[in-house]
Parts: structure tokens; C-alpha cells; sequence
């Protein structure tokens, strides 16, 4: 049982409103909901009150951020950060997640998950900077290992190796490892999967994502839009039984029309490799 949460989240997906049917029918097989915060945040105030209680009615939720700029020497955005404080509260969520990732530059939100040069003074930064947040916010921070397209030239450290320093230097950060992006990078960039995953503490593992990607012109993509691939299983079914994963999220942003029988087949999968208790 990993030490952040007191109880299992268990097994579901991102929440989507083109999937909101699918995600309400009482007979889809999930848990838990992986929540966006950046959908109901608008100038720092709270958006669709009431639709997060609905969904907290039926649901297991978590918050999983994609502009926290945790990766990056910039100061925080405080105002940012009391919003995810507040939707912590109103959704139950045991931890607040976001990415490996510079999402901005001098307050300037990129667009995207921006690869870094991975340094000593990088590491050090953001370490105190988590610490800092997460004294704030009164919750764990758990850090999604990210896929990525370049490789600084000249950075001291791989996104690699720099996640494992990370994760082995700050003995209280959760680990989101999105098994997806470990298959992706390691094709891409040619290192092995299971020498990293086999390095990270396997106790701190809290959170995993898969998803389906694609290959364009010899390179895969993590695009979140076809069925989970038979390989991120296979990692997947391993690694459970080393590591007791508290909330999977199977995740889907395209392709909609194939999506509910992708994510029926993905869940029920994903539920057979499960071991909730090491």
C-alpha cells in the first residue's frame, strides 16, 4: 500500500465530456476519475461546482494538472496553486499531479510539455519547490514521468536519469509513471524500459497511465488515441506485481468514435493485470 493514500483509488479514466455518457452509464467498469484541473479554473476562481459534486457522487476523483510548470525554475503561481487547493477540497483527491515538465516561461504558458536541460541547480529547484507547494497546498505532490520528441544537447542528465534522481533524492514525492511514455521514449531514444522502471522505488509508484499512440514516420507519438498497446500491458502486468499501484487511468483524447470499445476491452484488461496489495 503506498504511503500516500489510505485506501486503493482503483482502476478508470480521464474524465471527458465527449466520453460523459459513456463515463455516467452505470455499467461502465471504472472508479475513479482523472480530473483536469485547467477545465474548471478560470482566473483563479472555480468553475462547475456542481458538476464536481455530481461526479464525486459516483466516483473516486483525483486532480491531474497540465500547467503547474513544476520542471522549470520559475517561482510558483500561488494563484494558481490556492485553486488547486480549493478543488482538492471539493473533490476528495488524495494528491494533486501534474508533469516533468516546463509548461511556462516568464508567465508565458507554452502550450505543451517542454523537455528541459536536466541539471544539479534544476534538481535542487525543484525539489524546494515541490516541498514548498506541497506545504501549501496540505497534500502530496505525486510527478508524472513525461514522453518527449528532443533531447537537450548538452543537459547533464537524461529526462531519465533526472526522474530517478528525483524520485530517489525526495524520499516523499509520489511517482505517476505513465507506462506508455517509458514504452514511446524508450523506442524512440533507444534505452531499456525495465532498467529504468526497475530503478524507481517501486514503493512510491502511486499513479499509472496507459494509453494507445501512434507511429508517424518511424516515430511514436503519445497521442492518446487508440487502444492501449499489447507491449504497455505486458509492462504493465510485470510491474504489478512489484509495486502496489493505487489508481490506473486509461487515457483517451481522440478517435472518439472507437473509444468506448477500446476503453471497455483497456479497463477490463488493465483490471485482470491489477494487483491493488503487494
Amino acid at each position: 500500500m503506498s504511503k500516500l493514500v489510505s485506501q486503493p483509488q482503483g482502476i478508470g479514466m480521464g474524465y471527458r465530456p465527449e466520453l460523459r455518457q459513456f463515463i455516467l452509464n452505470p455499467a461502465t467498469p471504472i472508479d475513479v476519475l482523472e480530473i483536469t484541473p485547467e477545465h474548471y479554473i478560470e482566473a483563479g476562481e472555480l468553475l462547475y461546482h456542481q458538476e464536481l459534486a455530481g461526479l464525486r457522487e459516483q466516483f473516486k476523483l483525483v486532480l491531474h494538472g497540465v500547467t503547474a510548470n513544476l520542471v522549470s525554475m520559475a517561482e510558483p503561481n500561488w494563484q494558481y496553486f490556492a485553486a488547486i487547493k480549493q478543488l482538492l477540497n471539493l473533490t476528495g483527491s488524495p494528491y494533486f499531479s501534474d508533469h516533468m515538465a516546463m509548461t511556462a516561461s516568464d508567465g508565458f504558458q507554452v502550450g505543451f510539455f517542454c523537455p528541459n536541460s536536466y541539471s544539479q541547480a534544476l534538481l535542487k529547484r525543484v525539489i524546494d519547490k515541490i516541498k514548498r507547494i506541497e506545504d501549501f497546498l496540505e497534500a502530496p505532490i505525486v510527478l508524472e514521468y513525461i514522453a518527449y520528441s528532443v533531447r537537450i544537447a548538452d543537459s547533464p542528465w537524461t529526462a531519465e536519469e533526472f526522474f530517478l534522481e528525483l524520485a530517489n533524492q525526495y524520499d516523499r514525492l509520489g511517482v505517476l509513471l505513465d507506462l506508455s511514455n517509458v514504452w514511446y521514449n524508450s523506442l524512440n531514444f533507444g534505452f531499456d524500459c525495465w532498467d529504468f522502471i526497475n530503478a524507481l522505488p517501486h514503493d512510491r509508484i502511486v499513479h499509472a497511465h496507459l494509453a494507445g499512440g501512434e507511429q508517424i514516420n518511424g516515430f511514436w507519438h503519445d497521442s492518446h488515441s487508440t487502444a492501449v498497446h499489447p507491449e504497455v500491458f505486458e509492462l504493465f502486468g510485470q510491474l504489478s506485481q512489484k509495486a502496489a499501484i493505487d489508481c490506473i487511468i486509461i487515457e483517451r483524447d481522440a478517435n472518439y468514435t472507437t473509444a468506448q470499445h477500446d476503453l471497455i476491452n483497456d479497463i477490463q484488461q488493465a483490471r485482470r493485470l491489477w494487483s491493488p496489495a503487494i
